[in-house]
């Protein structure tokens, strides 16, 4: 986050504006209803790089906004994920499945290890067969309360 970071010392106030039109356009790619698959969003995510870059301060700040905002759109400081370890997690699985540049996943990576979002991604599984069976849009998918499997086979809810 050290663009972010730096534009915020340099007291650069479009910052604001960036990282505002960046939860917008999440909130439109999460609700596609032409995304039916994790695959699928993952595509989409390596292509709408682009569009971060473009609208988003650059290059280099665009690929930490898409990245920043994609996983922590989901997390407060208060409350933690309250719930929401599902939609961390996809998106997370989405990036790391997608073509998105080297850079962008090591974003991703460093914001999923400090959040232990990787950790819920490699220690437990979502407790569905087929997330994307019968849905519509890729937020029905992250929008249901998270229940986890532990790997041994332990039912119990996320601890967000």
């Amino acid at each position: 986050m050290n663009y972010t970071i730096e534009k915020l010392i340099s007291g650069d106030e479009k910052i604001i504006g960036y990282y505002r039109k960046a939860r917008e356009h999440w909130e439109e790619m999460i609700n596609d209803t032409s995304i039916k698959s994790s695959a699928q969003f993952a595509n989409s995510l390596s292509s709408q790089q682009l569009w971060f870059e473009k609208n988003c301060g650059g290059r280099w700040l665009g690929q930490e906004i898409m990245a920043v905002v994609g996983l922590m759109q989901f997390y407060s400081n208060e409350n933690g994920f309250n719930g929401n370890e599902r939609s961390a997690i996809a998106i997370y699985e989405a990036f790391t499945n997608s073509y998105c540049s080297l850079e962008v996943k090591s974003i991703v990576d460093n914001i999923a290890e400090k959040y232990y979002i990787n950790e819920l991604y490699s220690k437990r599984y979502i407790k569905i067969a087929d997330p994307f069976e019968k849905i519509e849009t890729f937020m029905q998918i992250i929008s249901e309360k998270d229940d986890f499997i532990d790997k041994d086979g332990v039912e119990g809810e996320s601890n967000g």
